[in-house]
């Protein structure tokens, strides 16, 4: 059955600023749809990224460059990701559409994941 990526992506201004009960709101969600997607057999890994940390290298020349991926730009960060299974694209659009990422402001990248 085909795999796909859904790689969680949110603006880096908003990494923090939310209360408590605002995370447990959010983290529920996540929880319960995540949940349902393991029972109907389409989830089978995901995992939250840490809000801070992490570098992105690039090659210049014959020196590697880092460079921090919470700046303080608009620029979006990658905050977690889903490995689903599904028959065909459209119903991976349709998994991906039920994440609650979209409702809380997210964008999802969906990438199939080439066969080997």
């Amino acid at each position: 059955m085909p795999r796909f990526l859904l790689l969680l992506h949110r603006p880096a201004s908003t990494v923090s600023g939310s209360s408590p009960e605002e995370m447990r709101e959010r983290i529920a969600k996540y929880r319960l749809w995540r949940e349902e997607m393991t029972r109907a057999g389409k989830i089978l890994a995901g995992e939250k990224l840490a809000d801070t940390g992490g570098v992105l290298l690039r090659k210049n020349g014959r020196e590697v460059l880092a460079e921090g991926l919470n700046g303080t730009g608009e620029r979006d960060v990658i905050s977690g990701y889903f490995v689903i299974v599904a028959d065909n694209d459209e119903e991976a659009r349709t998994i991906a559409s039920g994440c609650p990422h979209l409702a809380l402001g997210g964008t999802i990248e969906l990438r199939p994941i080439e066969a080997t």
